[in-house]
């Protein structure tokens, strides 16, 4: 792991939206990978664990914390390696140490926007656009999903109830911001201690 160079995201120098019951902001993480490989290859899971200080998550939709960074499942071989602010997994560790394996490391820059929904609305802003089910009890806290968000296709990070990250394509990360204003704008300001409206939405679907 090594200090990520600078990037420059899609969203630079907007200012947070702003709401009662969720606040919606650009986050820039560090470094983004994209990880290939066989989960059920001993020498892969252990490669990556020793490079990362976690292995790959087998379990669809499951996360895994390592040493700085967050391995995100996309796939049965498919992965995203997340670093912390000002942090980037190496490529070229990575790769020594799958070397000679059915793998593959590619750093995706900046082509990718992240934005980070904070609050206890923050379920509901994204109800109001997404087919998923978003109650904490359907996708809980260390949960992802690649989902579709105002038509853009999306993917979702349950970092704890009130707290979710979602990643968008950089060509469509303006769009989806100006939908999140425009569906914050018509979002019912509801009380803290009140049933969020997705739990009731879920709670009662068929």
């Amino acid at each position: 792991m090594s200090e990520t160079p600078t990037r420059h995201g899609a969203l630079d120098g907007l200012p947070a939206l702003q709401h009662p019951g969720v606040t919606v902001a650009p986050v820039l993480p560090g470094g983004v990978l994209n990880l290939r490989g066989r989960i059920g290859e001993a020498g892969f899971r252990d490669g990556v664990a020793e490079a990362l200080g976690a292995a790959p998550p087998a379990a669809p939709n499951t996360v895994a914390r390592g040493r700085g960074v967050t391995l995100l499942w996309l796939g049965p071989d498919e992965w995203l390696a997340v670093a912390d602010p000002e942090l980037t997994p190496s490529v070229e560790e990575l790769m020594a140490r799958l070397q000679g394996m059915h793998a593959a490391v590619t750093d995706l820059g900046d082509g990718q926007t992240w934005i980070e929904l904070a609050g206890h609305q923050a379920r509901d802003l994204l109800a109001r656009g997404c087919p998923l089910d978003l109650h904490p009890q359907s996708f809980p806290a260390g949960r992802c999903a690649q989902t579709r968000l105002a038509q853009a296709s999306v993917l979702l990070y349950a970092l704890d109830s009130g707290r979710l990250w979602l990643q968008v394509r950089r060509s469509m990360a303006r769009y989806l911001w100006s939908w999140l204003a425009a569906s914050l704008d018509r979002l019912e300001v509801v009380e803290a201690d009140a049933e969020p409206a997705a739990a009731l939405q879920a709670r009662s679907a068929p």
